[in-house]
Protein backbone atom coordinates (compact mmCIF):
# COMPACT_ATOMS: atom_id res chain seq x y z
CA UNK A 1 0.00 0.00 0.00
CA UNK A 2 1.54 3.29 -1.06
CA UNK A 3 2.24 6.13 1.32
CA UNK A 4 -0.34 8.31 -0.45
CA UNK A 5 -3.03 5.65 -0.12
CA UNK A 6 -2.26 4.54 3.41
CA UNK A 7 -5.35 4.48 5.61
CA UNK A 8 -5.50 6.24 8.93
CA UNK A 9 -4.92 4.16 12.06
CA UNK A 10 -8.05 3.12 13.99
CA UNK A 11 -9.18 4.74 17.18
CA UNK A 12 -8.43 2.91 20.40
CA UNK A 13 -10.76 -0.02 20.92
CA UNK A 14 -13.36 0.25 23.61
CA UNK A 15 -12.46 -1.53 26.80
CA UNK A 16 -14.46 -4.29 28.45
CA UNK A 17 -15.86 -1.98 31.13
CA UNK A 18 -18.52 0.73 31.07
CA UNK A 19 -18.58 4.15 32.71
CA UNK A 20 -19.66 2.63 36.03
CA UNK A 21 -16.54 0.44 36.13
CA UNK A 22 -18.48 -2.79 35.75
CA UNK A 23 -16.92 -5.48 33.59
CA UNK A 24 -18.90 -6.50 30.53
CA UNK A 25 -18.73 -9.80 28.71
CA UNK A 26 -17.02 -9.74 25.28
CA UNK A 27 -19.26 -9.10 22.31
CA UNK A 28 -18.20 -12.42 20.79
CA UNK A 29 -16.35 -15.34 22.33
CA UNK A 30 -15.37 -18.69 20.85
CA UNK A 31 -14.50 -21.65 23.06
CA UNK A 32 -12.74 -24.67 21.60
CA UNK A 33 -14.31 -24.13 18.18
CA UNK A 34 -13.62 -27.06 15.87
CA UNK A 35 -14.72 -27.98 12.34
CA UNK A 36 -13.96 -31.37 10.78
CA UNK A 37 -15.19 -32.15 7.27
CA UNK A 38 -16.03 -35.79 6.60
CA UNK A 39 -14.98 -37.22 3.22
CA UNK A 40 -16.60 -39.90 1.13
CA UNK A 41 -15.12 -43.23 0.17
CA UNK A 42 -13.59 -43.97 3.55
CA UNK A 43 -11.01 -41.22 3.23
CA UNK A 44 -9.82 -39.56 6.47
CA UNK A 45 -11.58 -36.36 7.56
CA UNK A 46 -10.23 -32.86 6.98
CA UNK A 47 -9.41 -31.02 10.21
CA UNK A 48 -10.11 -27.47 8.99
CA UNK A 49 -10.40 -25.67 12.36
CA UNK A 50 -9.16 -27.11 15.65
CA UNK A 51 -9.78 -25.88 19.20
CA UNK A 52 -9.95 -22.14 18.47
CA UNK A 53 -10.69 -19.81 21.39
CA UNK A 54 -10.65 -16.01 21.35
CA UNK A 55 -12.88 -13.03 22.09
CA UNK A 56 -13.80 -9.75 20.38
CA UNK A 57 -14.74 -6.69 22.40
CA UNK A 58 -17.31 -4.08 21.42
CA UNK A 59 -15.80 -1.60 18.98
CA UNK A 60 -12.73 -3.75 18.35
CA UNK A 61 -11.17 -5.11 15.18
CA UNK A 62 -9.56 -8.52 15.51
CA UNK A 63 -7.54 -9.46 12.42
CA UNK A 64 -7.18 -13.11 11.47
CA UNK A 65 -4.11 -13.75 9.32
CA UNK A 66 -2.29 -16.73 7.85
CA UNK A 67 -1.45 -18.51 4.62
CA UNK A 68 -4.11 -19.57 2.14
CA UNK A 69 -5.76 -22.81 3.24
CA UNK A 70 -5.06 -22.37 6.95
CA UNK A 71 -8.78 -22.25 7.83
CA UNK A 72 -9.42 -18.49 8.16
CA UNK A 73 -12.53 -18.31 5.98
CA UNK A 74 -13.88 -21.57 7.37
CA UNK A 75 -13.55 -20.19 10.89
CA UNK A 76 -15.47 -17.05 9.92
CA UNK A 77 -18.29 -19.11 8.43
CA UNK A 78 -18.41 -21.44 11.44
CA UNK A 79 -18.74 -18.44 13.76
CA UNK A 80 -21.71 -17.20 11.72
CA UNK A 81 -23.10 -20.76 11.48
CA UNK A 82 -23.08 -20.65 7.71
CA UNK A 83 -21.24 -23.91 8.42
CA UNK A 84 -22.20 -25.78 11.57
CA UNK A 85 -19.31 -26.45 13.99
CA UNK A 86 -18.23 -29.98 14.87
CA UNK A 87 -17.46 -29.01 18.46
CA UNK A 88 -17.05 -25.95 20.63
CA UNK A 89 -19.18 -22.94 21.44
CA UNK A 90 -19.82 -19.45 20.11
CA UNK A 91 -21.18 -16.89 22.56
CA UNK A 92 -22.54 -13.65 21.13
CA UNK A 93 -23.97 -10.74 23.12
CA UNK A 94 -24.13 -12.89 26.23
CA UNK A 95 -25.98 -15.88 24.77
CA UNK A 96 -24.95 -19.25 23.37
CA UNK A 97 -25.22 -18.50 19.66
CA UNK A 98 -24.20 -22.05 18.71
CA UNK A 99 -27.29 -23.47 20.49
CA UNK A 100 -29.93 -21.09 19.03
CA UNK A 101 -32.56 -22.26 16.59
CA UNK A 102 -35.69 -20.97 14.85
CA UNK A 103 -36.86 -17.40 15.58
CA UNK A 104 -34.15 -16.90 18.24
CA UNK A 105 -31.41 -17.73 15.73
CA UNK A 106 -32.90 -15.39 13.13
CA UNK A 107 -33.10 -12.55 15.66
CA UNK A 108 -29.46 -13.05 16.68
CA UNK A 109 -28.28 -13.28 13.07
CA UNK A 110 -29.57 -9.77 12.48
CA UNK A 111 -26.66 -8.58 14.62
CA UNK A 112 -24.03 -10.69 12.79
CA UNK A 113 -23.22 -9.99 9.14
CA UNK A 114 -20.53 -10.81 6.59
CA UNK A 115 -18.76 -9.04 3.75
CA UNK A 116 -17.36 -11.48 1.19
CA UNK A 117 -14.07 -11.37 -0.69
CA UNK A 118 -15.52 -11.19 -4.21
CA UNK A 119 -18.37 -8.65 -4.37
CA UNK A 120 -19.33 -9.71 -7.88
CA UNK A 121 -19.88 -13.30 -6.73
CA UNK A 122 -21.78 -12.27 -3.60
CA UNK A 123 -24.18 -9.83 -5.29
CA UNK A 124 -27.01 -11.32 -7.32
CA UNK A 125 -26.43 -10.12 -10.92
CA UNK A 126 -30.17 -10.27 -11.65
CA UNK A 127 -31.18 -8.00 -8.77
CA UNK A 128 -31.11 -4.21 -8.68
CA UNK A 129 -29.03 -2.52 -5.99
CA UNK A 130 -32.24 -1.42 -4.26
CA UNK A 131 -33.36 -5.02 -3.86
CA UNK A 132 -29.91 -6.31 -2.90
CA UNK A 133 -29.43 -3.85 -0.04
CA UNK A 134 -33.09 -4.12 1.02
CA UNK A 135 -32.96 -7.91 1.38
CA UNK A 136 -31.91 -7.91 5.09
CA UNK A 137 -34.52 -5.23 5.76
CA UNK A 138 -37.21 -7.45 4.25
CA UNK A 139 -36.00 -10.63 5.96
CA UNK A 140 -35.92 -9.04 9.40
CA UNK A 141 -39.05 -6.89 8.83
CA UNK A 142 -37.27 -3.59 9.52
CA UNK A 143 -39.49 -1.41 7.31
CA UNK A 144 -43.28 -1.30 7.12
CA UNK A 145 -43.73 0.18 3.66
CA UNK A 146 -41.92 0.22 0.32
CA UNK A 147 -41.25 3.91 0.69
CA UNK A 148 -39.68 3.42 4.10
CA UNK A 149 -37.56 0.60 2.72
CA UNK A 150 -36.39 2.75 -0.17
CA UNK A 151 -35.53 5.60 2.20
CA UNK A 152 -33.47 3.27 4.40
CA UNK A 153 -31.61 1.84 1.42
CA UNK A 154 -30.85 5.32 0.05
CA UNK A 155 -29.43 6.37 3.43
CA UNK A 156 -27.29 3.22 3.64
CA UNK A 157 -25.85 3.78 0.18
CA UNK A 158 -25.04 7.40 0.97
CA UNK A 159 -23.32 6.26 4.17
CA UNK A 160 -20.90 4.13 2.13
CA UNK A 161 -20.39 6.76 -0.59
CA UNK A 162 -22.84 5.55 -3.26
CA UNK A 163 -25.40 7.96 -4.74
CA UNK A 164 -29.15 7.37 -4.94
CA UNK A 165 -28.88 6.99 -8.74
CA UNK A 166 -27.49 3.49 -8.08
CA UNK A 167 -30.83 2.15 -6.81
CA UNK A 168 -32.07 0.98 -10.20
CA UNK A 169 -28.75 -0.27 -11.54
CA UNK A 170 -27.25 -3.78 -11.52
CA UNK A 171 -23.94 -5.00 -10.02
CA UNK A 172 -22.15 -5.33 -13.37
CA UNK A 173 -22.54 -1.59 -13.92
CA UNK A 174 -20.19 -0.76 -11.02
CA UNK A 175 -16.46 -0.99 -10.40
CA UNK A 176 -15.00 -3.49 -7.91
CA UNK A 177 -14.66 -0.86 -5.18
CA UNK A 178 -18.24 0.34 -5.70
CA UNK A 179 -19.52 -3.23 -5.53
CA UNK A 180 -17.70 -3.76 -2.24
CA UNK A 181 -19.33 -0.58 -0.91
CA UNK A 182 -22.71 -2.02 -1.90
CA UNK A 183 -21.80 -5.21 -0.05
CA UNK A 184 -20.96 -3.12 3.03
CA UNK A 185 -24.29 -1.29 2.74
CA UNK A 186 -26.11 -4.62 2.66
CA UNK A 187 -24.20 -5.79 5.74
CA UNK A 188 -25.13 -2.59 7.57
CA UNK A 189 -28.81 -2.84 6.66
CA UNK A 190 -29.75 -4.94 9.71
CA UNK A 191 -27.82 -2.72 12.18
CA UNK A 192 -25.20 -5.37 13.10
CA UNK A 193 -22.85 -5.29 16.07
CA UNK A 194 -20.21 -7.51 14.38
CA UNK A 195 -19.19 -7.86 10.74
CA UNK A 196 -17.01 -10.72 9.52
CA UNK A 197 -14.99 -9.19 6.69
CA UNK A 198 -13.53 -12.05 4.65
CA UNK A 199 -10.63 -10.66 2.57
CA UNK A 200 -12.75 -7.60 1.68
CA UNK A 201 -9.99 -5.69 -0.13
CA UNK A 202 -7.77 -8.41 -1.61
CA UNK A 203 -9.39 -8.21 -5.07
CA UNK A 204 -9.18 -4.40 -5.27
CA UNK A 205 -6.56 -1.95 -6.53
CA UNK A 206 -4.28 -0.45 -3.91
CA UNK A 207 -5.90 3.01 -3.95
CA UNK A 208 -9.37 1.47 -3.73
CA UNK A 209 -8.21 -0.76 -0.87
CA UNK A 210 -7.31 2.35 1.13
CA UNK A 211 -10.75 3.86 0.46
CA UNK A 212 -12.56 0.74 1.68
CA UNK A 213 -10.32 0.36 4.73
CA UNK A 214 -10.85 4.01 5.68
CA UNK A 215 -14.61 3.58 5.16
CA UNK A 216 -14.63 0.58 7.49
CA UNK A 217 -12.67 2.52 10.12
CA UNK A 218 -15.08 5.47 9.84
CA UNK A 219 -18.12 3.20 10.18
CA UNK A 220 -16.55 1.63 13.25
CA UNK A 221 -15.99 5.03 14.85
CA UNK A 222 -19.51 6.22 14.01
CA UNK A 223 -21.47 3.11 14.94
CA UNK A 224 -19.24 1.22 17.38
CA UNK A 225 -18.97 -1.74 15.01
CA UNK A 226 -16.72 -4.71 15.72
CA UNK A 227 -14.90 -6.56 12.94
CA UNK A 228 -13.40 -9.98 12.49
CA UNK A 229 -11.09 -8.92 9.66
CA UNK A 230 -9.77 -11.91 7.70
CA UNK A 231 -6.78 -11.01 5.57
CA UNK A 232 -3.37 -12.02 4.32
CA UNK A 233 -2.26 -8.41 3.74
CA UNK A 234 -0.32 -7.49 6.87
CA UNK A 235 0.05 -3.86 5.81
CA UNK A 236 -3.73 -3.38 5.87
CA UNK A 237 -3.98 -5.34 9.12
CA UNK A 238 -1.45 -3.08 10.81
CA UNK A 239 -3.56 0.01 10.10
CA UNK A 240 -7.04 -1.35 10.77
CA UNK A 241 -6.72 -3.93 13.54
CA UNK A 242 -6.46 -3.55 17.30
CA UNK A 243 -5.42 -7.17 17.87
CA UNK A 244 -4.09 -9.91 15.59
CA UNK A 245 -4.66 -13.67 15.65
CA UNK A 246 -2.17 -15.67 13.56
CA UNK A 247 -3.55 -18.96 12.24
CA UNK A 248 -1.63 -22.00 11.01
CA UNK A 249 -3.15 -25.30 9.90
CA UNK A 250 -6.46 -24.64 11.64
CA UNK A 251 -5.05 -23.42 14.97
CA UNK A 252 -4.29 -20.02 16.47
CA UNK A 253 -0.53 -19.94 17.07
CA UNK A 254 -0.18 -16.32 18.25
CA UNK A 255 -2.63 -13.72 19.53
CA UNK A 256 -1.98 -10.21 20.81
CA UNK A 257 -2.18 -6.43 20.33
CA UNK A 258 -1.23 -5.32 16.82
CA UNK A 259 1.79 -3.26 17.92
CA UNK A 260 3.07 -6.13 20.06
CA UNK A 261 2.72 -8.62 17.22
CA UNK A 262 4.43 -6.39 14.67
CA UNK A 263 7.24 -5.15 16.90
CA UNK A 264 7.87 -8.21 19.11
CA UNK A 265 6.48 -11.36 17.47
CA UNK A 266 7.00 -14.51 19.55
CA UNK A 267 6.10 -17.36 17.20
CA UNK A 268 8.55 -18.30 14.40
CA UNK A 269 5.66 -18.49 11.92
CA UNK A 270 4.63 -14.91 12.73
CA UNK A 271 8.24 -13.82 12.32
CA UNK A 272 8.39 -15.47 8.90
CA UNK A 273 5.14 -13.79 7.78
CA UNK A 274 6.37 -10.37 8.88
CA UNK A 275 9.77 -10.86 7.21
CA UNK A 276 7.95 -11.32 3.87
CA UNK A 277 6.19 -7.92 4.02
CA UNK A 278 7.81 -5.67 1.39
CA UNK A 279 9.12 -2.24 2.35
CA UNK A 280 8.91 0.96 0.28
CA UNK A 281 12.62 1.73 0.74
CA UNK A 282 14.86 -0.63 -1.30
CA UNK A 283 17.75 0.22 1.04
CA UNK A 284 15.84 -1.16 4.00
CA UNK A 285 14.84 -4.57 2.67
CA UNK A 286 14.40 -7.15 5.41
CA UNK A 287 16.26 -10.42 5.53
CA UNK A 288 13.79 -13.19 4.92
CA UNK A 289 13.03 -16.09 7.24
CA UNK A 290 12.66 -18.80 4.65
CA UNK A 291 10.29 -21.68 5.41
CA UNK A 292 11.16 -25.03 3.90
CA UNK A 293 8.50 -27.12 2.17
CA UNK A 294 4.76 -26.71 1.84
CA UNK A 295 2.18 -26.51 4.65
CA UNK A 296 1.18 -29.99 5.88
CA UNK A 297 -2.18 -31.44 4.90
CA UNK A 298 -5.10 -30.88 7.30
CA UNK A 299 -6.03 -34.51 6.60
CA UNK A 300 -2.91 -35.72 8.44
CA UNK A 301 -1.51 -32.89 10.59
CA UNK A 302 1.91 -33.48 12.18
CA UNK A 303 2.26 -34.64 15.75
CA UNK A 304 3.35 -32.21 18.45
CA UNK A 305 3.60 -28.66 17.13
CA UNK A 306 1.99 -28.62 13.69
CA UNK A 307 4.54 -26.05 12.50
CA UNK A 308 7.66 -28.03 13.45
CA UNK A 309 8.31 -29.63 9.99
CA UNK A 310 8.82 -26.11 8.55
CA UNK A 311 10.06 -24.33 11.67
CA UNK A 312 13.56 -22.79 11.40
CA UNK A 313 13.93 -22.78 15.20
CA UNK A 314 13.24 -26.51 15.34
CA UNK A 315 15.67 -27.03 12.46
CA UNK A 316 18.37 -25.45 14.62
CA UNK A 317 17.51 -26.96 18.01
CA UNK A 318 15.97 -30.36 17.14
CA UNK A 319 14.16 -30.39 20.47
CA UNK A 320 11.93 -33.48 20.69
CA UNK A 321 9.21 -31.55 22.51
CA UNK A 322 8.35 -29.90 19.20
CA UNK A 323 7.65 -33.33 17.67
CA UNK A 324 5.80 -34.90 20.58
CA UNK A 325 4.21 -32.16 22.72
CA UNK A 326 1.67 -29.73 21.31
CA UNK A 327 2.36 -26.25 22.77
CA UNK A 328 -0.57 -24.45 24.37
CA UNK A 329 -1.61 -20.93 23.41
CA UNK A 330 -0.51 -19.18 26.59
CA UNK A 331 1.60 -16.25 27.69
CA UNK A 332 5.22 -17.18 27.15
CA UNK A 333 8.35 -15.82 28.79
CA UNK A 334 10.68 -14.89 25.92
CA UNK A 335 14.33 -15.78 26.01
CA UNK A 336 16.48 -13.08 27.70
CA UNK A 337 17.42 -10.29 25.34
CA UNK A 338 15.31 -11.52 22.42
CA UNK A 339 12.34 -9.16 22.45
CA UNK A 340 13.39 -5.84 23.90
CA UNK A 341 11.24 -3.99 26.41
CA UNK A 342 7.71 -2.67 25.97
CA UNK A 343 7.08 0.67 27.56
CA UNK A 344 4.56 2.74 25.67
CA UNK A 345 2.52 3.30 28.83
CA UNK A 346 -0.62 2.09 27.04
CA UNK A 347 -2.27 -0.95 28.68
CA UNK A 348 -3.46 -2.16 25.27
CA UNK A 349 -0.06 -1.75 23.62
CA UNK A 350 1.79 -3.33 26.51
CA UNK A 351 -0.60 -6.27 26.95
CA UNK A 352 1.26 -9.57 26.54
CA UNK A 353 0.69 -11.65 23.45
CA UNK A 354 -0.04 -15.36 23.58
CA UNK A 355 2.01 -17.84 21.61
CA UNK A 356 1.79 -21.58 21.02
CA UNK A 357 5.52 -22.26 20.88
CA UNK A 358 8.02 -23.97 23.18
CA UNK A 359 10.69 -21.44 22.15
CA UNK A 360 8.59 -18.26 21.98
CA UNK A 361 10.56 -15.14 21.12
CA UNK A 362 13.69 -16.90 19.92
CA UNK A 363 14.56 -15.52 16.50
CA UNK A 364 15.80 -18.09 13.97
CA UNK A 365 18.85 -17.48 11.84
CA UNK A 366 18.09 -15.12 8.96
CA UNK A 367 19.04 -15.96 5.42
CA UNK A 368 18.97 -13.80 2.34
CA UNK A 369 16.48 -15.02 -0.26
CA UNK A 370 17.87 -16.77 -3.33
CA UNK A 371 18.08 -14.55 -6.45
CA UNK A 372 15.38 -15.10 -9.06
Amino acid sequence: MSAEAAPTPPAKARGPGDSSGKTRAPLLETRGLTKIFAQRGGRPPVQAVTDVSFSIERGETLALVGESGCGKSTLGRVILRLIEPTAGQVRFEGQDFSALAGPALRAARKRLQIVFQDPMASLNPRMRVLDIVAEPIVVHDLAKTREERRTRVTALLERVGIGADALTRYPHEFSGGQRQRIGLARALASDPALIVADEPVSALDVSVQAQIVNLMADLQAQQGLSYLFISHDLRVVRYLAHRVAVMYLGRIVELGPVQEIFSRPQHPYTMALLSAVPTRDPAKQRLRILLEGDPPSPIAPPSGCSFHPRCPVYAEKRDQRCRTERPLLIRRSPAPGTLGKPGSGSPAADAPSLAACHFAGQTPSLRAPSPD
